[in-house]
Formats: C-alpha cells, sequence, structure tokens
C-alpha cells in the first residue's frame, strides 16, 4: 500500500493497493483520490480499480464516496454512489451523534438512535432492539446489555495493583488488616489495557425452586409429590447428574408425578432437564397443562444413563403455569437439574439454587448481609428480578453471603461464575507504600467486591484451591 500527502497540509490525497506480479514487480490493482473542501473536511473520495489480467490493466472508475459537513464542521452525511447507500447524523446540543439514519435509493432502511445518560450510552433501533453500553469512571466499557437480555463484561488493569491482605502464604499477610489493599507504585505501561471479557450470556433467574433437588425434603422442597397407588417419590442420591441429589419416581399402578407451578409472563419457553428411565415401555416426561400449546413430547425409556430433554411450549398472557415430572414406565425414573428459558436459547445450566435470591429463605448463608426488595424495569428486571442481597460495608469485618455445592467439579471442566452488582462507595483510599506500610495519607476506607470460589477435596475441609475476582 502506497499513500500520498500533500506537502503543505499534510493531508492524504492518494492511496494505492499494490500486488506482486511475475519477476517481483508491483502493480497496482486499486487506488482512491481524496479530495476536500475550503474548511479542510474530506469531501469526497474517487474509487478506481483494476483487477483484470493483461492486457485488461487499464484503471477503470469504480464509485465515489461523498461526505458532507455542517457549518460547525459535523459530518451530516455518507453517500456510496456505487450502490446508493446513504447514511444521516443528527446531533445533539453537545455535538454528539443522536440519530443515524440509512436509505438505499432514497428508501428508508432504518434508524439508529442514541441516547446518553451518565456514564451509559443506548443504541435504539427503528424496530425498538437497543444495546446499552456502561461505563467506569475512565471511560472503559465495562458491560454490553441488549434488549434480548444477552450480555458481556469487560475487564481491564489499573494504575495502581491490589495486593492481598488476608492470605498467610502472601508475603505482605496483615491479618488485622482482613482484606485487600492498593499499593502506589503506578505500573503506566499497564494501564487501562483489557485484560478479560466474556462470551455474550443469556442468564435469566430459573422460576423453578430446587431444580437440582438438592433440598431434600418435601415440606421445602418446592415440589409437590401424588405418588399415586403404591408409587413412591423421593430424593435419591445414587447416580445424580450433578450435586448430591436428584429426583426418583416410582410408579407401580396408577398415574405417579411431581408437580410444581410458577407464574410466567406471555412468550415462547423451553423446558430443558435430565431423565434417567430404564423402563421399556410407556416412557419418562416433563409436561405442561394440557391448555398450553406445546412441541411433541419424546418420553425417555430404556436409558443406558442420562437423556437431556427439551419441550418447548408457548403462552399468550401472564399465567400460572403446572410443571410435571411423569413417569409412566412400571420403573423408577429419575429427574435432575430442570430449568425453563425464555425462547429458544440452549443457556448453559445454572447449578445454583435460588441464583435470583426470590426466596429469602433458602440455600444461601448470609454474614452481615440482608435481601433486599429491588424495582428494575424493561430487561433488567428480567434479569435481576425482584430481590437482591445488601450489603451495608464496615471498615473492621468482612461481610458476605456464600453457598456450598458438592459433587460439581471434575477434572478438565470449565465452569463460569458470575453475576450483577452495584455498590454506593468512594474511591478506595487505603493504599500502603514501598515497604508494604500504611500511607501516612491513607485513611484506610477500602471498596470492594470480592468473589471467590474454594475447591475443596471431598476427603478434607482444606481448599484445593481458590479463584479469586
Amino acid at each position: 500500500m502506497d499513500i500520498a500527502y500533500d506537502a503543505a497540509n499534510s493531508r492524504i490525497v492518494k492511496a494505492e493497493l499494490k500486488l506482486h506480479q511475475g519477476g517481483g514487480v508491483l502493480r497496482t490493482v486499486q487506488e482512491k483520490q481524496y479530495y476536500f473542501d475550503y474548511y479542510g473536511n474530506l469531501d469526497y473520495i474517487d474509487d478506481y480499480c483494476a483487477y483484470g489480467t493483461a492486457p485488461n490493466t487499464n484503471m477503470v472508475f469504480n464509485c465515489t464516496l461523498q461526505y458532507s459537513f455542517s457549518s460547525g464542521n459535523l459530518l451530516t452525511s455518507a453517500y456510496n454512489s456505487l450502490d446508493e447507500y446513504k447514511a444521516a447524523y443528527q446531533y445533539d446540543t453537545q455535538s454528539r451523534v443522536s440519530k443515524v439514519t440509512y436509505t438505499d435509493s432514497n428508501y428508508s432502511l432504518g434508524f439508529l438512535n442514541v441516547t446518553y445518560a451518565f456514564k451509559k450510552t443506548t443504541f435504539t433501533d427503528h424496530e425498538g432492539n437497543y444495546a446499552t453500553y456502561p461505563f467506569d469512571h475512565y471511560g472503559h466499557t465495562i458491560n454490553i446489555t441488549d434488549s434480548q437480555g444477552n450480555a458481556t463484561f469487560y475487564r481491564y488493569t489499573g494504575l495502581f495493583t491490589f495486593i492481598s491482605m488476608i492470605y498467610p502464604e502472601n508475603p505482605y499477610y496483615y491479618p488485622e488488616v482482613g482484606f485487600d489493599l492498593t499499593n502506589v507504585e503506578p505500573n503506566y505501561y499497564n494501564n487501562h489495557k483489557l485484560i478479560g471479557s466474556s462470551s455474550p450470556q443469556n442468564q435469566k433467574p430459573n422460576p423453578l425452586f430446587n431444580h437440582g433437588f438438592e433440598t431434600n425434603n418435601e415440606g421445602s422442597g418446592g415440589w409437590a409429590f401424588n405418588e399415586g397407588t403404591n408409587g413412591n417419590i423421593g430424593y435419591a442420591n445414587n447416580d445424580p447428574m450433578l450435586g448430591n441429589y436428584c429426583l426418583s419416581i416410582q410408579k407401580v399402578t396408577s398415574e405417579v408425578y411431581a408437580s410444581q407451578t410458577v407464574t410466567l409472563e406471555a412468550g415462547t419457553y423451553k423446558i430443558e432437564g435430565w431423565i434417567k428411565n430404564e423402563g421399556t415401555t410407556g416412557g419418562a416426561y416433563i409436561h405442561v397443562d394440557a391448555d398450553i400449546p406445546h412441541t411433541q413430547i419424546n418420553k425417555i425409556l430404556d436409558s443406558d444413563g442420562w437423556e437431556k430433554y427439551e419441550l418447548v411450549f408457548f403462552i399468550s398472557t401472564e399465567r400460572n403455569v403446572t410443571l410435571k415430572l411423569i413417569n409412566e414406565s412400571v420403573s423408577t425414573a429419575y429427574f435432575d437439574n430442570l430449568q425453563i428459558v425464555e425462547g429458544f436459547v440452549d443457556s448453559r445450566y445454572n447449578v445454583l439454587s435460588n441464583n435470583s435470591f426470590e426466596n429469602t429463605s433458602s440455600d444461601w448463608t448470609l454474614s452481615g448481609a440482608t435481601y433486599q426488595s429491588i424495582t428494575e424495569t424493561g430487561i433488567m428486571q428480567d434479569i435481576l428480578g425482584d430481590t437482591a442481597i445488601r450489603i451495608i460495608g464496615s471498615p473492621d469485618i468482612q461481610k458476605y453471603f456464600s453457598m456450598d455445592i458438592t459433587d460439581l467439579v471434575t477434572t478438565n471442566e470449565s465452569l463460569v461464575i458470575g453475576g450483577w452488582a452495584k455498590g454506593n462507595a468512594v474511591p478506595n483510599k487505603a493504599t500502603i507504600d514501598e515497604e508494604h506500610a500504611y500511607e501516612p495519607n491513607s485513611d484506610g476506607r477500602f471498596f470492594g467486591l470480592e468473589l471467590s470460589a474454594d475447591v475443596v477435596d471431598p476427603s478434607g475441609i482444606d481448599p484445593i484451591c481458590t479463584y479469586y475476582y
């Protein structure tokens, strides 16, 4: 690529793309010529090409890219003469793009509205689909969330690094501190660099209570049992799919099933779960109310281990939906790890029970934390639900909430741990100097949410390893 500039204004005037020919010769196959207006704005670009083979190597005009600017030198339109595509730009009072309109041969293709809020920008198209970009104090994009509930997170290096103060194996261990501190040795070469990101995730709360059957008694387990005549339903610990327990349903003569009723908004949903059934007739399956349209039921029978089961159904209005786990075989069938997801997304199974904290009396251990009602709207209400956990920090107490999950991690498995958090807090000011002592100007304030996962050998109580964020 050869680029030429004018001597007076140091502006690009021509760009040539060249390809190697036989004998080491370069031949120009595309050329762009740049023209500017009186004010120095790019006026138009003429594009020429010569991709033919000898002797057809002459430059042929391809198209013009035309640009228009306002009196304030703001780009107002961009036009391609080849396909007659045009993008027109509007601005708010702060000269920020507020709307982009797209046309093809003067026919409207749609538009994109851009709205700005404190540390947040939202793009909304003509069909109402949107994507929101929140930013931190430094302008980093920390999340992208769209109107379908897909979310991505990003993590960056900072000017200062954290030093762990709470673990004896760390050479700077200070048991009286009880939290991490920030050093005062800036690393300008490593600042603001992206160090982590997630693939888009679509994980909304699973409305089923005790979907992994780890709360193993009928009274508080969320499921109602209909054992019929001589049937038996219970929480079994023999070969669950994940965790310590699964649900066993034994049929002898009459109908037998377990059920749970949930409230769902209008939409299309998919039930996912795992079933194991050695019975050779009848079959085990998951069903919904008879008046709800659904896809074909494929019953599980004569299975050699766990098999995944799926059922898609549609409801036109918000209503209660009763889910039934049914065994029609004269056998004992097992069910485990159920979830209801909206749409056709094959979402990863969330092993946490009560993962959105909607049931304020189950599964989590709280130390210095409380359940708190929240009033989010739109897609964030779909993602977060109506309840969160709230922690009011204290300078000398580590407060937390936790859950124990057993028989989950095995060799060569990858797990994703994530969630949503926000905090109203002052910037961190607990700092240490080069000798790892408190700085004289440090007032000891520190704000942080630490996510940790201890991987413990079943035969012991000490962690094999611990992951922190």
